[in-house]
């Protein structure tokens, strides 16, 4: 075909295959390989994925701890109470055969890419990894991140925020680490930059000292208008904000909340999100409503406007004071992370069900994240293998 057809033409038709034919493709001839390597291939094939909105969503299960990606139409009702994953498929993830593995963690996912957060259950902590993962190519690249910094991330969570995603104006990931120091009443800011392999901590003493994000919130950054998303405090009026820090200049400013009175009977808690592309905050009070306001103007507090609310009744099956919305499907409906659980809500009717992976009889998702497959590369040589299966070195041959 390479030498059939004009290589435009081999370009349209190698954009509409998905990653795993692509790949077997390399390995045909140079000339084939050449082009499926071009970083402009690769950021075209990128395009239209999310423009075609081919997403999957990976899904992590408890007891036992595994991961899974489901396309959006492998999901379905299966009874008034809850929804099922019938197309999920285990993957193996880096450093699974770990042998103290205990549990994983969702940083973020960004073009095809996936932070992960790997612990030890023993509780050694120079054994903690966090890496970036691309799960359609199985690369992987471990973060150079010493385990003592991770303790506070594993076993003190709420401590540690985390943040990962793309600079478009360098044309690199960053994977952006905030921990909140509450002894010294500062938040320390670092940066680690994927091409350099290496981290800098940025921020002023002023910027560091002007915000608090408090303990009872474990929310990761949220990407949106390219720039990190957290909720914070101001410590000197104790005012409540949106955090946003600017991925390419580094600078942190802060955005107001939509002018929403407490509940009157029960405690209520804010959970920061992204719908649809606009930003979105979520006040839940556990067993009783979930309202969601989105920002339709970015960083105009006149167009915080309510969305959409949930009833939670007091015998409900969920119980939850965290919010998230992962993905919005095309019926309207949406899949939302919880913490404890993964839950499909609908809009129209005001209801919450709760999400089951179906082939391991009903076993509860503990997190998940929106995610397109993609050739996007980390140049580590690094490749994630199949459990009980013994490396070896593989040669292509080309014509």
């Amino acid at each position: 075909m390479s030498e059939l057809l004009p290589k435009d033409i081999q370009v349209e038709i190698f954009l509409k295959l998905p990653v795993n034919s692509i790949l077997a493709c390399k390995c045909v001839c140079k000339s084939w390989r050449q082009l499926l390597c071009n970083p402009e291939f690769v950021k075209n094939h990128l395009n239209r994925s999310i423009q075609t909105n081919q997403r999957k969503v990976m899904v992590s299960s408890y007891h036992p701890f595994m991961l899974y990606s489901s396309d959006y139409a492998s999901i379905s009702k299966s009874s008034s109470q809850s929804f099922s994953w019938n197309g999920s498929v285990a993957i193996d993830f880096p450093f699974h055969n770990y042998r103290g593995f205990g549990r994983f963690e969702i940083l973020g996912s960004c073009n095809g890419l996936i932070c992960l957060l790997v612990s030890d259950a023993r509780r050694k902590y120079e054994n903690n990894v966090i890496c970036i993962w691309n799960p359609s190519t199985r690369e992987h690249k471990k973060v150079p991140v010493s385990g003592s910094e991770l303790y506070s991330a594993i076993y003190s969570p709420y401590a540690t925020r985390y943040g990962f995603d793309y600079d478009c104006v360098r044309d690199d990931y960053k994977l952006v680490r905030i921990n909140n120091n509450k002894i010294c009443s500062r938040s320390e800011i670092h940066v680690y930059r994927l091409r350099s392999d290496k981290w800098y901590r940025t921020g002023t003493r002023q910027t560091r000292r002007r915000y608090s994000f408090p303990y009872e919130r474990k929310s990761d950054g949220l990407l949106s208008n390219g720039a990190l998303h957290l909720l914070g405090t101001i410590r000197v009026t104790f005012t409540e904000v949106i955090v946003s820090f600017n991925l390419s200049n580094d600078k942190m400013v802060d955005m107001p909340l939509p002018a929403v009175p407490p509940h009157p009977e029960a405690k209520q808690y804010k959970n920061l999100g992204v719908l649809e592309d606009c930003l979105c905050l979520v006040f839940v009070v556990p067993r009783v409503s979930t309202d969601v306001w989105v920002m339709k103007d970015y960083r105009l507090r006149d167009s915080w406007t309510k969305q959409f609310t949930f009833i939670q009744n007091a015998d409900s099956i969920i119980d939850f004071s965290f919010w998230k919305p992962i993905l919005v499907f095309k019926n309207g409906d949406i899949l939302a992370d919880t913490i404890w659980q993964s839950v499909v809500c609908d809009p129209e009717e005001g209801s919450i069900r709760k999400v089951c992976i179906s082939s391991l009889d009903g076993t509860t998702i503990m997190d998940s994240a929106s995610y397109v497959e993609s050739l996007v590369s980390l140049n580590s040589g690094n490749y994630v293998l199949k459990k009980n299966k013994k490396k070896r070195k593989r040669t292509t041959h080309y014509e």
